[in-house]
């Protein structure tokens, strides 16, 4: 949120400044124009993001370091700058942060549920065959899919989901993990395989649904 608030103050004065700031202008609002038009696709998710988000960094940064009596009273410069100043930090820790972790840390699913408890009962499990995808991806064992695009591999027949599909039927998953929020008709069908066929309901709540592999 730091860098959202400090957009307005920032285009401001590279507004009053826009002799020495047009291409940057132009690039802010290509990228803004850009991220509204891709934004609302199919698939889209917060790397979507990324470019605006680089574009309103290099206008903060420029505004923090070009305020002076051009682009704003000399009285109004520091409130300002200390306005810019703490939210700039806070936007590059937050950077910093996300390229220091090789690994995702997410703690929390796409509605807000604290994921921990469910990464503490599945991170020994062996044989545990997981398609809600943030936990699986926090236990570094994901199915491996992208469900939107694994929808469309299917449809192209660039993919075919039957090996897995024959894993599943098999018993070679002792335990598998859905969401109670599936994305896509490979989850679906999956999840068809499984409540029909030789597994029990071991655990449900709001966010997941466990089965179990019992043999006949």
């Amino acid at each position: 949120y730091g860098l959202i608030l400090a957009l307005p103050p920032a285009l401001f004065i590279a507004w009053r400044l826009r002799a020495n700031n047009m291409l940057l202008l132009c690039y802010w609002l290509v990228a803004l124009v850009w991220n509204v038009y891709s934004s609302g696709k199919s698939g889209s998710s917060a790397n979507y993001y990324a470019e605006f988000a680089s574009a309103s960094m290099l206008l903060v940064i420029s505004a923090l370091f070009t305020a002076d009596d051009r682009s704003i009273p000399r009285s109004r410069q520091l409130p300002v700058l200390l306005v810019l100043a703490p939210l700039l930090v806070q936007v590059l820790t937050g950077a910093s942060q996300g390229f220091a972790n090789h690994k995702p840390v997410v703690t929390r699913d796409d509605a807000g549920v604290n994921l921990t408890p469910y990464l503490a009962r599945y991170r020994s499990n062996e044989g545990t065959l997981i398609f809600h995808e943030k936990i699986a991806i926090q236990l570094g064992n994901p199915v491996g899919y992208d469900w939107f695009l694994t929808d469309i591999l299917i449809r192209q027949g660039l993919y075919d989901p039957n090996r897995l599909m024959q894993r599943i039927r098999s018993g070679e998953f002792s335990t598998i993990v859905f969401s109670q929020r599936p994305y896509s008709n490979f989850e679906h069908e999956a999840y068809k395989i499984v409540s029909n066929g030789p597994f029990r309901k071991e655990y449900e709540d709001q966010t997941i649904v466990a089965w179990q592999w019992t043999p006949r």
